[in-house]
Parts: C-alpha cells; structure tokens; sequence
C-alpha cells in the first residue's frame, strides 16, 4: 500500500504521476531484473561476512512458497532480533535434499521432511543425533510422545515433529439425524452403522492404501487402527524383524480384508467428492481432511462434524480408542557448521508462540485450507477451532501410536498392500496372503541392517 487518499464525494483523485513511458520503462525494468532474481531463497540483509562467521543458519523448506515466505519473515522479526543469529529460508524440491547432502552442499537444517527421511539419514551418519542437546527433554515435552515415534531409533532421536496428522471419524450430521444413527465409539457400534447405511445404499470410508492419504505409510492405517487398539506392534522388541506374522497381527489382517471383501468397502474413492454429495455420509480418515472439506464442499457447512475413531473394548470394560499417527520433521544436518545455532532456531520455530503465529499468518493467507496441522500441543489450542472441533481433536490426540521408521521398514508397507491386493483381487485367504509375504519384510530388514552395520 502506497498511500491512501480520502476525497469528498464527486471530487477528482490526485494524480499518481504515471504516465505511459514511466509505465513501460518499469516493466522493461522488472523483465531485466527477473533474470537475476533469486526466487528460492527468502533471506535479506545478509552479508558474507555472516556467511564467515558461521552466523547465518540456512534452512531448506519443501511446502510451499507461502510457507518460506511466512517463516522468513518470521525469523526476521522475531528470531534474529532475539538471537542476533540470521536464517537464510530456502524453498526447494522434496528431492533435492539427499544429493545436495552427498556432495556437501546441504543446509544446516531441513524442514517438512517425510516420517522416513530422519532415520534414512541418521543410519547414513548424516543427521545429528537431537538427544546430545542439554535441554532436549525440555524441547520433547511440548510433542505428544506419538509425534517423536518415528524418529527414534536405538535410543536417538533426530529429527522434532513438525506437522503431526491422525485418524478420525467424519460423519454427516443431517443424514445421521435423518436415519437415527449416533456416531460409532466402539467397533460394535461401528459395524451396525456400517449395516444401516448399506440399507440405504450408502458407503463407508475406510483407509487402505496410499491413494487416500498424502503420507508413505498409509497402507498400514487401516491395519494399525486395529492393531494399536489391541496393544499390537508391527515389529518385535529390538525391531529385528517383523511381527506380521504373530496371532494378533493375523487376525487384524483378517479384520480388515473383511470390510472390503464381506462388506465391500470401495478401495479406491475421493472422500471429499463422495462425503460431500452424501453418498459416503460416515468414514475414517486423516483428520487434515477437514481443510478440504472446509473449502470443497462449502455447501454443507454446519451439517457434518468430526469425532474420535471407533475404539476397542477391553476385557475390563474400559474402550481404547487409540489411532495410529504420522508426523513430518524438523531435522538438524550432521554437515553444519554451526550446529548450536542450528538447535536455537529448531526449538524457537517449534515453539508454542511461533507456531500459533505461523499457524494464524498460513490461515490468513491461504484461508481455512491452510489451516497448520501443527505437532505442538498447545500451539493447536490457539487456532480457529470451534469448541466441538477441538473438543474431538484433543479427545483423539490423548489417543496416538506412532509407527517406528526402521531400516527396511518400508517393505512392511509393501507386503502389507500386495497380502491386501491378493485377497481383495484375487480372493486368496487373508492368512495365507499375509504370511506368503512375510519372508520378504524379514529378508529386506536383515538387508538393510547388514548394509548398515547394525548387527
């Protein structure tokens, strides 16, 4: 905004001094100066000298250009004049991370990394280990323990949770009322919901594979929501090898192979599309989902809600509504040069005041959709929730598992998906899907161990 003017009704407006030569010799100008600008990095007021001194931490991010702007500006207003330390905020591509690291020209700290990518890096040597810091417990504290999960590996952690997502129930509130239904709380329940919406020719959503969620270990949602609920585990103790092939896991299996081949779930489906013609008015999924539905289907505000997954009831009694989780991360680069300063920007940009900031600055500026799905605790109280809204979401978060990232573990998922296509496509038995492709989680793990030094 340049300047404002305020004019009587009628009255003519100050002239700007344009006119079209001023006019063409400023577009020649920013046609020039295109092609010099740097459009992936954020930073000003930088000098070499900082650059000599070790004073300047460069961060890598890989969401968005509203993203990096956000965060540099940020870092500028607050972080630097706190610190004295400046942030050099970088948007580049997802994968440009591992061979800029090879040869020696990653960042110091990179940002909104998948669940997997800590742990490929830390067994590479190439991540620092965040538990050395004196105050790490202090830093650890404001994540629910979920969100560390995945970054954990023989005692280490090395990367802090950044986003952390979760299963919940969506359900349409109009056609519940209209049918008598309450929405499920235990997997009894469920399945009667499940009978009386099939009645009316209407489906149900449930997670399954990859194509319904933006994370890499989708195809073990549908899996873990009944697993973890059971006290169950993907892999053994030491995470040697995997424990698909235990009972519990077996039967969990076969639990979800029946909703798609007994009740005939769709397998692949857009939820949004389907939730909002009211076509699948009841289904589970990520609870980022709420986004999309606040933007894409505007025309049934106020006639859907969200609530906790359905929950297993134990032998005494009590219900275990656990959901499996997935986070993103904030990792630290065993190659900087200025690992200390690096740690300070971690711990302040993850902080409860920054990320609320953060979070309100990205909803401000790309809307509802934008909403953070941030993985500080306390950060989330401070966005735009309505109280039934948060009143779910912290009911569901006092209910989180995350899923360990070890080597080779991403053949799980793998297996899990072909024992899945082959039932499902192939009408092969659950047990006997499931346990043909235990040998090839087992054998890969073992693989990677080897190749690592691990054993």
């Amino acid at each position: 905004l340049d300047s404002i003017y305020i004019v009587p009704e009628g009255g003519e407006y100050p002239s700007d001094g344009n006119n079209f030569f001023k006019n063409f010799w400023f577009k020649v100008k920013q046609f020039v100066l295109s092609f010099g600008e740097d459009y992936q990095s954020f930073a000003s007021e930088i000098t070499e000298e900082d650059y000599a001194n070790n004073n300047v931490v460069t961060v890598w991010m890989t969401n968005g250009r509203e993203q990096s702007q956000i965060m540099q500006r940020l870092t500028e207003q607050y972080f630097t004049p706190e610190t004295g330390i400046k942030v050099n905020v970088q948007l580049v591509a997802a994968t440009a991370l591992l061979p800029a690291v090879t040869a020696g020209l990653g960042p110091d700290v990179g940002m909104n990394l998948t669940s997997s990518t800590p742990i490929d890096f830390a067994i590479r040597g190439a991540a620092v280990d965040l538990t050395e810091f004196d105050d790490f417990e202090t830093v650890a504290g404001m994540f629910n323990e979920a969100a560390l999960t995945p970054f954990t590996f023989e005692g280490s952690v090395y990367a802090l949770p950044e986003t952390l997502t979760f299963l919940m129930s969506f359900y349409r509130t109009d056609i519940f009322e209209e049918l008598g239904l309450t929405v499920p709380a235990t997997w009894d329940e469920f399945y009667e919901v499940v009978w009386e919406l099939q009645q009316k020719n209407l489906e149900v959503g449930f997670p399954v594979n990859a194509k319904a969620s933006t994370i890499s270990n989708a195809n073990l949602y549908g899996i873990e929501l009944f697993l973890y609920q059971a006290g169950g585990s993907l892999y053994n103790e030491d995470y040697t090898a995997t424990a698909m092939d235990s009972d519990l896991n077996i039967d969990c299996f076969e639990r979800l192979s029946e909703l798609f081949t007994l009740y005939k779930f769709p397998v692949d489906y857009d939820f949004a599309n389907r939730f909002r013609s009211g076509e699948m008015p009841y289904g589970i999924a990520e609870y980022t989902m709420y986004n999309q539905l606040t933007i894409f289907a505007s025309e049934i505000k106020g006639l859907w809600q969200m609530a906790p997954v359905p929950g297993t009831v134990k032998d005494d009694g009590t219900v275990n509504y656990t959901s499996p989780a997935s986070s993103t991360g904030i990792m630290l680069l065993q190659s900087s040069e200025c690992k200390d300063k690096a740690w300070e920007f971690m711990k302040w940009v993850m902080s409860t005041d920054i990320q609320s900031r953060y979070a309100r600055e990205l909803e401000g500026v790309l809307g509802p959709a934008g909403k953070q799905a941030t993985a500080n605790t306390n950060a989330i109280e401070s966005m735009s929730w309505t109280s039934d809204e948060y009143k779910a979401l912290r009911s569901q978060m006092q209910n989180l598992a995350g899923t360990p990232e070890i080597p080779g573990g991403y053949y799980t998922a793998r297996a899990v998906d072909f024992a899945f296509s082959a039932v499902y496509a192939n009408g092969e038995n659950p047990v006997n899907s499931l346990l043909n492709n235990i040998d090839g989680i087992n054998d890969e793990i073992t693989r990677k161990r080897k190749e690592f030094g691990l054993d």
